[in-house]
């Protein structure tokens, strides 16, 4: 949550600085990186207008972009001024009729203005079509008259209402775009400009168009057939227009768990209690007993694995980033699977294990099958013999070394049932946000402490949990909403 509102608060500056061209080429991407750092947890950047649109032009969202539409941060600062009014005219040569009848109209607009004793009632009498627009256009012609000087205030008023009006138009066009096209923040500004003008002289320009976007802003998206077309021939060259039951897979995806605790004593531990040695009566005393932040941090990773708010959002971008990356890969078999909507196990741990790397969180482990000769086997770090002496001394070290692969439940992978070889793998994504928050950026303190002798009590009621619990605390849990949702198992 603090990252979505520092975000937010990062774009809303940005925009606010951006006064010239860059205002009309930068708004969408600005809206794009806003939406990349809401959704995969990116730190905002603090006044770096370059940096986000790195961020931007090199996230997935702009792949398939050709380079020679694609924004080029290194020119950011080289735009030139933008008059809305002069873009509207400009804007659709070859389409003079149109854009004749457009301006005529949007000059009947202007003459509102025009006589102070009868702008009251002309106002109201346009606002049955133009009620949202109304107040912004008053408020405009007023300041426009107070810049104005004699002779003709009102004429000059009138007319410099053109730029206005048109500013109005081209923000809404714009954001009908930013909402139905998601590449859009992607495009540089002769891009964005020749797919603004399409739009605008192809559906918006005849004066109905600018009636229906007035008074509806995006909504008026809905009134115009050629739009929905223009849309879907966009998005026909993503894996969404190519394997629609994707889409439909997206949107099913819902969580019903809520339960929510304020202190680490609140938790159920009964219902883990076969789970550990630890009874649960002597589990709140240790919960009364724990540093502040190891306090929090359980708190939060528990609350974490049962809010539908944090789960859908996170299960939808795995599932999508899961799909593109099948999509890239473009084995048969994968491309067959996306046919009928659905992903593959080894989808999501291609998916996950990028994660870990970008954030390096990246010192896998791996606890093999039982019937190896090995417990415990390392990747990146190398782990003393003395520190895996029995299974117990290897499980702590998988805990607090890094993300693990539990291939000691391979016999289940694939199944609908079962506890699954990288549910603990999703688990700790799941969390990262909240741990890094709660530790104050020592996300590895946290582990160290559940990867030793006392903590790895906990470790039951937050990433093991018994068979009466229903959340996502539970790795059976996820494995049934996974086959049953998201991957090929849920047709086996």
């Amino acid at each position: 949550m603090k990252v979505v509102i520092s975000c937010w608060l990062i774009c809303s500056m940005l925009l606010g600085s951006t006064a010239k061209a860059a205002d009309f080429t930068l708004k969408p991407t600005i809206h794009s990186y806003q939406e990349i750092c809401a959704t995969q947890g990116i730190e905002p950047l603090t006044n770096s207008l370059k940096g986000m649109c790195e961020v931007v032009t090199k996230n997935d969202l702009c792949k398939n972009v050709p380079k020679a539409d694609l924004l080029q941060c290194h020119s950011l600062n080289k735009n030139t001024h933008i008059d809305a009014w002069e873009f509207i005219k400009g804007c659709s040569q070859g389409a003079f009729d149109s854009v004749k009848e457009t301006l005529e109209f949007l000059w009947s607009i202007m003459e509102l203005a025009w006589d102070s004793e009868k702008r009251s009632g002309a106002m109201n009498g346009a606002s049955e079509y133009m009620a949202a627009a109304k107040l912004y256009l008053h408020t405009e012609y007023q300041k426009a008259l107070a810049r104005s000087q004699p002779p003709m205030k009102e004429t000059k008023a009138v007319m410099s209402m053109g730029g206005a009006i048109a500013g109005l138009v081209m923000n809404k066009i714009q954001d009908i775009i930013s909402q139905e096209y998601d590449q859009f923040g992607c495009l540089n500004f002769e891009a964005k400009s020749k797919y603004m003008c399409k739009v605008m002289s192809d559906i918006f320009l005849p004066p109905a168009g600018v009636v229906a976007l007035l008074k509806y802003g995006p909504k008026a998206a809905k009134q115009f057939p050629k739009l929905k077309i223009l849309f879907a021939a966009k998005k026909a060259t993503t894996i969404w227009g190519r394997y629609p039951k994707l889409q439909k897979t997206l949107d099913s995806i819902q969580i019903r768990y809520g339960e929510k605790i304020d202190h680490a004593r609140e938790i159920p531990f009964v219902k883990s209690g076969a789970f550990r040695p630890i009874k649960a009566d002597e589990m709140i005393r240790r919960a009364n007993q724990l540093e502040p932040d190891i306090q929090k941090t359980i708190t939060g990773v528990y609350n974490t694995l049962n809010d539908k708010t944090v789960l859908e959002p996170y299960f939808k971008n795995l599932f999508r980033e899961s799909a593109e990356w099948m999509a890239k890969k473009g084995r048969p078999e994968d491309l067959k699977l996306l046919e009928k909507g659905v992903v593959t196990e080894h989808a999501i741990a291609v998916t996950l294990v990028k994660r870990f790397k970008a954030s390096g969180d990246n010192q896998f482990t791996t606890i093999m099958e039982r019937k190896s000769d090995k417990n415990l086997s390392f990747g990146a770090k190398k782990i003393e013999l003395k520190d895996v002496e029995n299974g117990n001394d290897a499980f702590r070290t998988a805990v607090r070394t890094g993300p693990f692969l539990d291939r000691a439940f391979a016999m289940t992978e694939g199944k609908r049932e079962g506890h699954g070889v990288i549910n603990h793998m999703i688990q700790r994504d799941i969390v990262s946000g909240v741990v890094k928050n709660e530790m104050n950026g020592s996300p590895q303190k946290f582990y160290e402490f559940l990867g030793s002798k006392k903590g790895i009590n906990w470790w039951a009621d937050l990433f093991d949990s018994g068979d009466e619990v229903k959340n996502f605390t539970r790795p059976e849990n996820i494995s049934d909403f996974m086959h049953h949702n998201l991957t090929d198992s849920k047709f086996k």
